[in-house]
């Protein structure tokens, strides 16, 4: 009987050494796993809010500061704040990017699959063209606050952006 009382908690101990061993391993494997897809991309990486959208100056008093521009790698995901809230995996739309000099970006929103291109159309509040790539250029760049500018080529109107990094 006392052989028993001695058995016990040793299994007991050893059971718990190996949840504490399983619990290391794991916590040590989602430390390492992915937050920067294919690398760094440098201060872009993350969620920016559009504060305000000028038209030749103008703000637009359509906008209700309800977008952000999300960037992991080369993509970007421009996802709108719908009436019923954040609801990030229904209001929006997939592009690519990439940061052609130190004061441009060019985004590129002509792409599709299967299904058509209705994912990858860009929100008529942002004014982007989804028939070719085009170029924005920071204006002002405060570090987490940046005025990026996108002029339209075929009615040489100006679209200003002001974001907030988040």
């Amino acid at each position: 009987m006392r052989t028993r009382h001695i058995i016990i908690p040793a299994r007991r101990g050893l059971q718990l050494l190996s949840v504490i061993f399983a619990l290391i391993i794991s916590g040590g494997l989602l430390n390492m796993s992915c937050t920067h897809n294919n690398g760094d991309i440098g201060r872009w990486f993350g969620t920016w809010q559009v504060m305000d959208i000028a038209t030749d100056g103008t703000p637009d008093p359509e906008y209700d500061a309800n977008c952000f521009w999300e960037f992991q790698n080369d993509i970007i995901k421009v996802v709108m704040v719908g009436p019923d809230g954040y609801d990030r995996d229904i209001y929006y739309c997939i592009g690519t990017w990439q940061e052609t000099s130190d004061n441009t970006l060019t985004f590129n929103f002509t792409h599709s699959d299967d299904s058509g291109d209705l994912l990858y159309k860009p929100f008529g509040i942002m004014h982007f063209p989804s028939d070719a790539p085009f170029t924005l250029t920071i204006t002002e760049d405060k570090g987490k606050q940046l005025t990026l500018k996108y002029v339209d080529q075929n009615t040489s109107t100006e679209y200003s952006y002001q974001l907030q990094k988040r």
